[in-house]
């Protein structure tokens, strides 16, 4: 990842419009919660920042991929799904970023553009831990229903934080 970089996007801008769910929030292996957003516009793209803490680090041994919380975002025609487990960050099952991920205190920021070429940013999803951007142009999967928010997981989690803004915004 490259610290600090916003590719191209504009860096903390736009109100925060909602809080997504009340936090701290803890979920038990095999639960899921979803809130719909009517505010995610494929045209005009959003941002997610979610920070979560999860598993006991190496303490127990590590947990492997199959364990992990999924973030899946859309706007009701495209979206995708980020998966953190305690020792990655995968898009789908690409890695991005593999280290001890059980405590995400720096936060996760998830971003939908639509691309533009006068800014040189690509269409696609950005990924950014803390101020480190681990992926960039990332592919969404077309005809995706889900309008909103859904956080799901295969091991316990506590969401410290979950917000949005209705602008693809870089930390």
């Amino acid at each position: 990842g490259i610290g600090g970089r916003t590719a191209g996007l504009p860096s903390g801008v736009g109100e925060v419009r909602h809080k997504a769910l009340k936090t701290p929030l803890a979920l038990e292996k095999g639960q899921s919660t979803q809130r719909n957003v009517k505010d995610f516009s494929a045209a005009t793209g959003y941002s997610i920042m979610l920070g979560a803490t999860f598993g006991d680090g190496s303490r127990n041994g590590w947990k492997g991929h199959d364990e992990a919380l999924s973030l899946s975002v859309g706007d009701g025609t495209i979206g995708g799904t980020l998966r953190i487990s305690e020792t990655c960050i995968l898009w789908g099952d690409t890695p991005l970023y593999c280290t001890d991920c059980s405590k995400l205190k720096e936060g996760l920021r998830l971003v939908w553009h639509p691309g533009s070429e006068a800014d040189n940013v690509q269409r696609g999803f950005y990924v950014w831990l803390g101020r480190t951007l681990i992926g960039q142009g990332l592919p969404a999967e077309e005809g995706n229903t889900l309008q909103g928010i859904r956080l799901s997981t295969d091991a316990d989690v506590e969401i410290g934080r979950l917000r949005w803004i209705d602008t693809p915004t870089a930390p």
